[in-house]
């Protein structure tokens, strides 16, 4: 499915591999089926193209990233945010600045020392969860047009997320020449050592009571951090 595009009036390279699932007859006469998609295939050598095109073609996977990755730049990336957003409030006293809403909705699981966390959830949730955070940093850093643009048409998030945490890193160098220019910090390891802290503080800190560790959450000798959003 794919090869041809009525609508360009060409042919692609690139196809969707389909098993026929159903047949049926419409009242018009015409055959109709349900296909259900099963891989991909690259367009390989053009045998003919009367009465209908008929080529050679290779099965191929699409690139696919481990969702261990993924988290692991989401947590980067929200952690940067956040303790710009805390060096921001430094090199501004008497200003607050926070996270968007739609960052902190979306944002990924934070570990906590001595709390396992548990997610209930699938595929299709963290793919939209996903896509959401990613739009959500982009207009907190407040990119130029062009960037923008070029970030949403990269279609591997893994990709979109990196060119965010290259645009972060940069936001947090001039925040760290700011606070040098201040006398704030001396060096680049002062620097680092409070970057730490703020994450540790503000992030990873066991801000969890007795109170709200009810018994139903301690499974396995373990304190669980839930995520029931389905």
């Amino acid at each position: 499915i794919g090869f041809y595009s009525q609508q360009l009036q060409r042919i692609s390279l690139v196809a969707t591999l389909a098993r026929i699932k159903e047949r049926r007859i419409n009242e018009d006469g015409r055959l109709s089926c349900i296909v259900e998609g099963v891989g991909r295939c690259y367009l390989e050598q053009v045998v003919s193209e009367k009465p209908y095109i008929k080529g050679v073609v290779r099965p191929f996977y699409d690139y696919t990233v481990s969702s261990d990755v993924l988290d692991s730049l989401e947590r980067q990336i929200y952690e940067e945010i956040i303790a710009n957003l805390k060096l921001m409030e430094m090199l501004n006293p008497g200003r607050s600045f926070s996270p968007s809403q739609a960052l902190i909705e979306n944002r990924p699981l934070m570990p906590a020392k001595g709390i396992r966390a548990i997610y209930f959830g699938d595929d299709l949730h963290d793919m939209k969860r996903r896509t959401k955070f990613s739009y959500a940093v982009m207009e907190m850093l407040r990119l130029t047009p062009q960037l923008k643009l070029s970030l949403l048409q990269d279609s591997l998030i893994e990709r979109r997320y990196a060119k965010c945490l290259k645009v972060i890193s940069s936001g947090s160098n001039y925040l760290r020449e700011e606070l040098r220019n201040k006398g704030l910090i001396v060096e680049d390891e002062g620097f680092l050592k409070l970057k730490s802290q703020i994450i540790n503080e503000d992030l990873h800190a066991d801000k969890f009571t007795q109170t709200n560790l009810v018994p139903e959450n301690y499974v396995d000798g373990k304190w669980v951090q839930m995520a029931t959003i389905m």
